[in-house]
């Protein structure tokens, strides 16, 4: 994010430390909204990520219920 919106948004992706603020901030959560994506490069990267973040939640939970079932079947052997 850094290097495709410090040139868009200097004052808000300025340094690393600003674009790593937005990314603890609104990745995992819906975000402050204390900032718009401006360009659709920004858009469709963090677009991006969360779905990921969504595909790799749901990955968890579903592999988490295949192996306690396993874990069951085993016992009852």
């Amino acid at each position: 994010m850094y290097t495709l919106d410090s040139k868009a948004q200097p004052s808000e992706f300025g340094c690393v430390h600003y674009t790593m603020s937005w990314g603890v901030a609104t990745l995992p959560t819906v975000g402050y909204a204390d900032l718009i994506l401006l360009t659709s490069a920004d858009k469709e990267l963090s677009g991006l990520l969360a779905i990921l973040g969504l595909f790799g939640m749901c990955s968890g939970l579903l592999l988490s219920v295949f192996s306690k079932q396993q874990q069951e079947e085993q016992t009852t052997e």
